[in-house]
């Protein structure tokens, strides 16, 4: 029983050599029949590079939008002006993230800080609600790297 199963086995792997070899030997004889060569040819013209692409923006900074874009733009505005559609009816105004001498002055912990604990957490506006349940660190950070990108 054993010797049947190896016989077999030796008289397949033979077929499949026999099959490659001559595969390859009749696409040899093909190439060689019509002038090829193996060898590749290589182009005396240069290549030029692609150019590059533009506008290509970081993935935090695209996620970052994303979530602005779902959280905070209704309040604080698409230009980060603090001119949301909701900002008319709120007491007090959405931050304006436009002012700059304002934002390079807020560390960007401190701005984590104020999307995770809300501004009541930072003893700002009451109407600013807490985001850290809904949002995780990492989004948080990328929302931050966001937030920066409206005052450079």
């Amino acid at each position: 029983m054993m010797l049947r199963r190896r016989g077999k086995m030796i008289a397949g792997l033979g077929l499949l050599l026999s099959f490659i070899l001559l595969t390859g030997y009749a696409s040899r004889i093909d190439s060689v029949a019509s002038g090829q060569s193996k060898k590749p040819v290589l182009s005396s013209v240069p290549v030029k590079a692609p150019p590059p692409i533009a506008n290509i923006r970081p993935y935090s900074l695209r996620v970052g939008e994303k979530l602005y874009t779902k959280y905070c733009e209704i309040c604080h505005g698409a230009a980060g002006d603090g001119k949301g559609f909701n900002a008319y009816t709120l007491e007090v105004q959405p931050r304006d993230f436009t002012n700059r001498q304002y934002m390079n002055a807020l560390a960007d912990s401190r701005l984590a800080e104020t999307i995770r604990e809300g501004g009541r957490g930072v003893n700002k506006s009451v109407l600013m609600q807490t985001w850290g349940g809904t949002l995780s660190h990492l989004e948080i950070n990328y929302l931050v790297q966001y937030l920066r990108q409206f005052s450079p």
